[in-house]
């Protein structure tokens, strides 16, 4: 052969051991696959949590929804209670907070896993100005907003436990001082929300963008792929003279109609603000949470290779873990 090769005998190139991925997105039960050759079996798992909504009459982003990932999450073989969160309502009227996001849930006994709900944004009126806390916190609403602005909610900052400890989320944005008409944006899970120019009638806070978590699934047979290219919990944008973006992972546009403001669903992404002429008063959505999990699994989809191999073929299958003596 032009590039050397080898005789030896058939081998199975195959994907087994590669990782079999369910993504659930209503709350319901999940239960092991019965390949996974592990007892009980582990699993690595990412939960997110349903994204805040938006305040109204030109209000700060909503925060997204709490992202945990956990590479060595124990799994029974019994069934596991999943919760997945709901996003947060938008802020309709005046002195009416916007919706948290609904925390999600993999309920194992040992070791369950919880992420938080993203706070709301600010919205015109006491006592709905400030960003809620959450995963992620909410952006804040800058009328009437003092000197100094309104900080954003606080995002949920304790480690979690397990391989990937580290942050849920970050804050929101703060809103420039009063009589600006300009809101910070949502926090997102990969980045704190824009903080606002204090200037008035500035332009609104970008929401923070989301986390990647495509490089913990890198195993994946081939017939599965992560939705939303596996980037989740951005914030929303938050509204002002001109608008907000809403974080990569699903946030919210700022200043557009619905649907656009609302957070993308099964994100965790914020709502995001809106207002102004054209646009109604009433705040984003947030987008909803899921849940992500990936088995060492054996999968069926191996092919036969021949029993006449190049050496560039040798070389792959050696290093892939594929080429056996048998």
């Amino acid at each position: 052969m032009a590039n050397g090769g080898i005789i030896g005998p058939p081998n199975t190139v195959s994907e087994a051991y590669k990782d079999k991925l369910t993504v659930i997105t209503s709350s319901g039960c999940f239960t092991k696959s019965t390949t996974n050759p592990a007892a009980p079996g582990t699993a690595i798992v990412t939960v997110v949590a349903g994204g805040g909504g938006s305040g109204n009459d030109g209000g700060g982003g909503g925060g997204a929804g709490g992202v945990i990932t956990k590479t060595c999450q124990p799994l029974p073989a019994s069934a596991v209670p999943v919760t997945i969160g709901a996003g947060g309502s938008g802020s309709v009227v005046h002195n009416t907070p916007s919706g948290d996001g609904g925390n999600s849930v993999f309920g194992t006994a040992c070791n369950p896993i919880t992420s938080t709900g993203g706070g709301g944004g600010g919205g015109e009126g006491a006592p709905a100005s400030q960003g809620a806390a959450g995963g992620s916190g909410g952006g804040s609403h800058s009328r009437s907003a003092p000197g100094s602005g309104r900080p954003g909610g606080a995002g949920n900052t304790p480690a979690v436990p397990g391989p990937l400890g580290g942050p849920q989320g970050n804050p929101g944005g703060t809103s420039g001082p009063g009589p600006a008409t300009s809101s910070g944006g949502g926090g997102g899970a990969g980045a704190a929300g824009e903080n606002v120019t204090p200037v008035s009638s500035g332009p609104g806070g970008n929401g923070g963008a989301g986390r990647d978590v495509s490089p913990n699934y890198s195993n994946l047979a081939a017939l599965f792929n992560l939705p939303n290219c596996g980037v989740y919990g951005g914030g929303g944008g938050g509204q002002g003279g001109s608008n907000g973006s809403g974080g990569i992972g699903g946030g919210g546009d700022a200043g557009g109609p619905l649907p656009v403001a609302n957070g993308c669903s099964n994100t965790g992404g914020g709502g995001a603000g809106r207002g102004g002429p054209g646009a109604p008063g009433t705040g984003g959505a947030g987008g909803s949470g899921l849940v992500i999990i990936a088995e060492k699994c054996q999968q069926a989809c191996g092919v036969k290779a021949p029993g006449v191999w190049s050496l560039n073929e040798v070389y792959e299958n050696v290093k892939d873990g594929n080429w056996t003596n048998a």
